[in-house]
């Protein structure tokens, strides 16, 4: 019983930590999350350039802080900038690379114009917090906040987006994404001197380039269709997504310590699932790394989701008592305003009565006066003839 108590107090004093720090987030949710946003694309940016390399490292900084200060205006310019010139580091190293993902931008930045900044920043977050080992945290976080359907599309972009990257690169891990396969399409190091004569001189040796193109797509198609882990890693980072999503919607209702503690727990079966099937993928195995940064990423998806979930209950609450204040307002302006109208209406009908009584009487007193003289002249005009 006493225990049961404890968890209601903790149950209440959550409640009031999420009320007050969603009202904080809701006052200033435009600068908090511009300012993440323009984080995230600056270290973003920087990584991706120099991966992929063409610019000079003082040519990646400057652009790379040209696209976070971008990103405190606008999210969509802010991409545009890091995918263009990733787009022109591809061209560097295989026109028909940077080609296509000149031909991806026009795809992807109508879906990045229309999306909202917190979207953005759950996006590129998961593909930035993949070099550290923490891409599950956005995914997470998305299912909390916006359902299984919309955490499943994240961890399918960052899968991919993953997936492309070490497809590209010389190395073939990362985060929890590793490929028991090796293929590698870079091979020129960064321009000493920037210039379109370096992309030009790539571009003129188009057909070297098709066939390096060419070896290297043979190698991705024959590697996927014979791993053994691709499969299964496409089937936990899905589990991931949709677990937490539902299991939040089922356990909600007992309070926010049991929801914590049942999304730690179900996390794991991820883990337990794809770890029973092949053993050897090595983001899936149950060690004690795996087990404690989960748990940790979990613990922060839920408490930030409380957080926004608590500030547009905030949002949606002001929106419904504003139109209902402006309502009664009205209502008491229009009836007190009324009421005046009338007492106004009033007070001049009762000054227009008694003007119209005085109006009344003075004209009867003035006939009365009147018959009374006519009455004396009649009066005088006998006694006149009479002598």
């Amino acid at each position: 019983m006493q225990n049961l108590q404890s968890i209601t107090t903790l149950d209440n004093k959550l409640s009031e930590l999420f009320e007050r720090a969603g009202g904080f987030y809701g006052k200033h949710a435009k600068n908090i999350l511009r300012i993440l946003t323009a984080l995230v694309m600056f270290f973003l940016t920087e990584k991706l350039l120099v991966l992929i390399p063409f610019f000079p490292h003082r040519w990646v900084l400057f652009i790379s802080a040209v696209s976070a200060a971008s990103a405190l205006r606008s999210k969509s310019l802010s991409f545009s900038i890091t995918w263009v010139t990733l787009s022109l580091s591809l061209s560097y190293q295989n026109p028909v690379m940077g080609g296509l993902a000149f031909l991806l931008y026009a795809v992807v930045s109508p879906a990045v114009l229309s999306c909202s900044y917190l979207d953005f920043l759950i996006y590129s977050s998961s593909f930035y917090l993949m070099f550290y080992g923490l891409e599950f945290f956005p995914i997470v976080l998305a299912g909390l906040l916006y359902g299984a359907k919309k955490a499943t599309k994240v961890s399918l972009v960052t899968f991919f987006s993953g997936f492309a990257i070490c497809s590209i690169l010389p190395f073939s891990t990362l985060g929890h994404l590793t490929l028991d396969f090796s293929t590698s399409l870079l091979s020129r190091p960064p321009a000493k001197v920037v210039s379109i004569s370096k992309i030009a001189a790539s571009i003129l040796d188009f057909g070297s380039e098709i066939g390096k193109l060419g070896t290297f797509a043979s190698k991705l198609v024959s590697g996927v269709a014979n791993s053994q882990q691709f499969i299964v890693l496409l089937v936990g980072w899905l589990l991931i997504a949709v677990i937490p999503a539902y299991v939040k919607e089922a356990v909600k209702k007992y309070g926010h310590v049991a929801t914590l503690l049942a999304l730690i727990g179900s996390s794991y079966v991820p883990f337990l699932a794809v770890s029973f099937i092949y053993p050897e993928v090595p983001g899936f195995k149950p060690n004690a790394f795996n087990v404690l940064s989960f748990a940790f990423v979990v613990i922060v998806a839920w408490f930030v989701s409380e957080i926004l979930e608590s500030a547009r209950r905030v949002a949606r609450t002001q929106s419904t008592s504003i139109p209902q204040t402006f309502q009664q307002v009205s209502v008491e302006s229009v009836v007190s305003q009324n009421v005046q109208e009338r007492g106004k209406q009033d007070g001049v009908g009762a000054v227009e009565r008694m003007e119209s009584r005085i109006n009344a009487l003075m004209r009867e007193l003035e006939a009365r006066d009147e018959r009374n003289e006519n009455e004396n002249n009649n009066e005088g005009d006998n006694e006149r003839g009479g002598v």
